[in-house]
């Protein structure tokens, strides 16, 4: 077993944290991190933030401290609100042990699809986090903090990632000799693959970020939200959809709102049939 420390995310950075993980060890294609206490207190905070702004209904960590205020006395939960069965409870709440090293295994193989993060070079250069510099330029990769100190790169960033995993779930062309016809991939399948700009390729990658730089720029709402959300709302209301995840079908948006963010990504350029591969993660528009 190799462990290395990096940062791994779900759903292209909805949730983005500091782990332990070994790279060799996969479930179901994911990632099995350990975290600290001080990072599963964080995820329990981002966890109860996500069922805020996206209605419940998903996967919640709690710490429970003992009395006596040590490290080993706190309780580490993960309650199933996804699949909980009202009569059987306690059926959905796991108790996370804390392991030899001080670490909890939050979300390890119990349906988090858990992927190592990744980072874009300024070069345009699509990294690994634990890749310390730009194999392409030699740029040294920026610290988490760093990069948030950069609002609008990194904002960019996920509502490009948002809007492609987006893409990709709802009008992926079948795949050659699949038997399904209809356009568009199961979501947890393309979560898994960790879509962004850098799933593009390089004439297309400059296009898409333009396209989403100045729908941001003249909806500077968008600032307040969340960013991968906001993504996909923009390319279902680009593509003329107005179901739910689009901007019209945004229930914590006021309706004027959300009609003038739906008409602006109507002006964005039009792209063209979205083809993904599976294997490899690349996307192109035809």
């Amino acid at each position: 077993m190799t462990d290395i420390e990096t940062r791994v995310c779900i759903d292209s950075d909805l949730i983005t944290a500091q782990a332990v993980v070994d790279s060799a060890d996969l479930w179901s294609g994911a990632v099995r991190p350990r975290f600290t206490l001080a990072t599963a207190r964080q995820l329990a905070t981002d966890t109860a933030q996500v069922n805020k702004d996206y209605g419940g209904g998903y996967d919640t960590v709690h710490v429970i401290d003992g009395p006596a205020g040590s490290e080993k006395a706190a309780v580490v939960l993960v309650v199933g609100w996804q699949h909980l069965d009202p009569s059987d409870p306690a059926g959905y709440i796991e108790i996370v042990a804390r392991d030899q090293d001080g670490l909890y295994a939050i979300g390890a193989g119990g349906g988090w699809l858990w992927t190592v993060a990744t980072w874009l070079c300024l070069c345009g250069e699509p990294h690994q986090w634990p890749d310390r510099r730009c194999r392409a330029c030699g740029n040294p990769r920026p610290s988490h903090e760093e990069q948030g100190e950069d609002a609008t790169d990194d904002f960019l960033t996920r509502f490009a990632a948002g809007a492609l995993t987006e893409a990709a779930r709802s009008e992926a062309q079948p795949s050659p000799g699949d038997p399904n016809s209809a356009p568009g991939r199961c979501f947890d399948d393309v979560a898994r693959l960790g879509l962004g700009l850098h799933s593009l390729p390089g004439e297309q990658r400059a296009r898409f970020l333009e396209a989403c730089a100045w729908h941001v720029e003249v909806s500077p709402e968008v600032r307040d939200l969340d960013p991968v959300h906001a993504g996909a709302a923009w390319w279902l209301s680009h593509r003329g959809r107005t179901t739910d995840g689009s901007y019209l079908g945004w229930s914590g948006l006021s309706t004027k709102l959300s009609e003038r963010l739906h008409d602006n990504a109507g002006l964005t350029p039009p792209f063209g049939k979205v083809h993904l591969d599976d294997e490899t993660g690349s996307l192109h528009f035809a």
